[in-house]
């Protein structure tokens, strides 16, 4: 009769106990007092912050480096193709692991791999260099992709488009002003952009270290969703 999709079946618990439809979570009065969300809110902060791996491209112009302009181009090239995989994949990939376990790898992969530029750029094949910018650059959907999953997880969906927006004023007040900072910290260093490389890698430690325990803050959540 067109009441419900074809194949349509209702959800049940393990127990047999039907779920509900109607969405389910916190609103964002309440999620902004738990502790789970300001975690989510400093981990997005902090992950933007050490966002160092735009300026990956003008390090590898540099001549402390000493590559051709081609190897930049090839690092870009790579990066574009990592951000492409990284969007086809790292929502399935959820689904399978978990949300908060993709963060952990993704910036578990973007600190690895801005490291390796940081130290090896000057020692090593541009091919080399490139591999590392098309790991940087699935990591770096992340913050657009899994973190909203996170959100849903921890939250629900009851309000998940307001709290979701609440947490995403991170990105975009962070990102407002990051890379004016690191470029003046750069500056200061006399044009080394390693200063910032490292900076920004200690500083990934507490998303790091965020999406690693969130999981155990956020496990009894569920337990306090209404309608």
């Amino acid at each position: 009769m067109g009441l419900k999709p074809h194949g349509y079946e209702e959800k049940t618990t393990s127990d047999g106990v039907v779920l509900s439809d109607t969405p389910r979570g916190m609103t964002v009065k309440e999620a902004k007092k738990t502790k789970g969300f300001w975690m989510l809110f400093a981990a997005l902060s902090l992950g933007s912050l050490a966002s160092t791996w735009i300026f990956i491209n003008a390090y590898l112009q540099t001549p402390m480096v000493g590559y051709t302009i081609i190897a930049p181009g090839a690092y870009v090239s790579a990066q574009s193709l990592g951000q492409t995989v990284g969007k086809a994949s790292l929502g399935t990939l959820s689904d399978i692991i978990s949300p908060k376990k993709v963060v952990f790898i993704c910036y578990f992969l973007q600190l690895i791999g801005v490291l390796c530029v940081c130290f090896l750029a000057d020692k090593i094949s541009p091919i080399v260099i490139s591999i590392f910018g098309f790991v940087i650059g699935i990591s770096s959907v992340s913050s657009n992709l899994v973190w909203p999953l996170c959100d849903k997880e921890a939250f629900g969906s009851l309000e998940y488009t307001a709290v979701w927006a609440n947490l995403a004023r991170a990105l975009s007040m962070v990102g407002a002003f990051s890379s004016t900072l690191w470029g003046m910290l750069i500056d200061i260093a006399n044009g080394d952009y390693r200063v910032a490389f490292i900076g920004g890698s200690i500083l990934l430690l507490v998303p790091l270290t965020v999406a690693f325990t969130v999981g155990k803050v956020t496990k009894d959540y569920p337990l306090q969703w209404h309608e």
